[in-house]
């Protein structure tokens, strides 16, 4: 438990500073952290491909003023849905391959379609670590 917690504050910090310094550190680092550890409990290598990656590319997309999902969605849905497909890559594997279950899977996705709108008026030092720790929670829901 204590090793979960620990990748949940990583995680928070990642997506911080992938706000703060480099958009690296939330793009690549956090869903390769989350990932492996994913790896570690489930033994299921098969998340490279239908977790990393795929994360990866949702959160390249972005939400800001080149986003397409902003310009398709606006700024707040555009915020929205762009937390939602994070999570939704982040989970799928896991609810596909029976470690994550479905009434952990929804509530997982929207919570992250809520966290990224909802704390998208407050400072960026308190908003993101709190969306960072939304999508690290993946770590408690696995079994």
């Amino acid at each position: 438990m204590i090793l979960k917690l620990i990748v949940i504050l990583v995680s928070s910090l990642l997506f911080y500073l992938g706000g703060k310094i480099q958009h690296n550190y939330r793009r690549f680092a956090m869903p390769l952290v989350l990932t492996s550890v994913c790896i570690f409990i489930t033994h299921n290598f098969w998340l490279l491909l239908t977790m990393c990656l795929p994360t990866m590319a949702t959160l390249t997309l972005g939400y800001g003023d080149k986003s397409p999902l902003r310009h398709i969605f606006g700024d707040g849905w555009g915020r929205g849905i762009w937390g939602l497909l994070a999570g939704l890559t982040l989970s799928l594997g896991l609810f596909l391959t029976g470690h994550l279950h479905l009434y952990w899977f929804l509530p997982y996705l929207g919570l992250n379609f809520t966290l990224e709108n909802a704390l998208k008026k407050i400072p960026q030092d308190i908003g993101d670590p709190i969306i960072g720790m939304g999508f690290g929670c993946i770590i408690l829901l696995i079994k």
